[in-house]
C-alpha cells in the first residue's frame, strides 16, 4: 500500500476496490492510504448542497418579507382610498353602517389571505433549510452571525405561528359574521362583530411588524454570513 503524496491532497482519485468505485480524498499534509475508510461522496458535494440550501433559505426569507411588506402597503392604501370614494355597495342594501369599511375589508381580506399562505410556505422553507444547514451541512453555531440567524428565525416562526393558528382564524370568523349580518341588514349585530374584529386589530398589526422585523434581521445576518471571509490578509 502506497500513501498519496502531499501534492495529491486536494485531488480526488477514483479507485476500484472490491467491485465498487469510491473517492479517496486526502487533505494536504495528511495522506490517506488506499484501503483505509474512504468517503463515497464526490469532492464538493456537501459544499454544493450547502450553497443550494443557503440560496433557498435566503430566497424564502426575501419572499416572506416581501409578502409582509406588500400586505402592509395594500392596507395603508386601500382603506383611505375607500373612505375618499365613499361607496355604496349593492350587495349590502339594508346595511346602514360604513360601506367604505366593508369594501376595504373585502379587498384587504383577499390580500391578507394570500399573504398568509405565502408566509406559511416561506416559514416552512426557512425552518426546513435551517434544520438542514445546522444538522447536516455545517453551520457553525459558534459564529455570532449564526446565533443571530437562529434567534431571528425562531422569533419569526413563533410569531407567525401565533398569527396563523390563533389570531387569523378568530379575526376571519368575526369578519365573516360582520359581513353576514351586514348583508342581512342587521346593523347592530354587524357592528358588534366588527367591534370584536377591531379588538384584535392592534395585535395583528404588532404580529405583522414583529414577524417582518425578525425576517429582515434573519435575511441581513444570512447575507452577511455567506460573504467570503478574508484569509491571509486577502479578500
Amino acid at each position: 500500500e502506497r500513501p498519496l503524496s502531499a501534492n495529491q491532497g486536494e485531488v480526488g482519485r477514483d479507485v476500484h476496490e472490491g467491485g465498487a468505485h469510491a473517492w479517496i480524498v486526502a487533505p494536504p499534509g495528511r495522506p490517506r492510504r488506499i484501503g483505509s475508510p474512504v468517503s463515497t461522496k464526490p469532492p464538493g458535494s456537501s459544499s454544493t448542497a450547502a450553497r443550494v440550501c443557503e440560496t433557498v433559505h435566503l430566497l424564502a426569507l426575501a419572499v416572506w418579507f416581501g409578502a409582509i411588506a406588500m400586505s402592509a402597503v395594500v392596507a395603508a392604501v386601500v382603506f383611505p382610498l375607500m373612505r375618499d370614494l365613499d361607496p355604496t355597495l349593492g350587495a349590502y342594501p339594508a346595511y346602514t353602517g360604513d360601506h367604505a369599511v366593508l369594501a376595504g375589508g373585502h379587498v384587504g381580506n383577499r390580500v391578507f389571505m394570500i399573504a398568509d399562505i405565502v408566509q406559511f410556505a416561506c416559514a416552512m422553507a426557512v425552518l426546513g433549510t435551517t434544520i438542514a444547514l445546522i444538522g447536516f451541512l455545517g453551520w457553525s453555531t459558534r459564529r455570532i452571525a449564526t446565533a443571530v440567524r437562529l434567534i431571528a428565525v425562531g422569533g419569526a416562526v413563533l410569531v407567525v405561528s401565533y398569527h396563523l393558528m390563533v389570531l387569523a382564524p378568530r379575526m376571519s370568523q368575526n369578519l365573516a359574521e360582520h359581513w353576514a349580518h351586514a348583508q342581512a341588514g342587521r346593523t347592530a349585530e354587524a357592528e358588534a362583530a366588527r367591534g370584536a374584529f377591531n379588538t384584535d386589530h392592534p395585535k395583528a398589526r404588532n404580529t405583522l411588524a414583529g414577524t417582518g422585523g425578525f425576517v429582515l434581521i434573519a435575511f441581513v445576518a444570512g447575507a452577511w454570513a455567506v460573504q467570503p471571509r478574508r484569509r491571509d490578509g486577502l479578500a
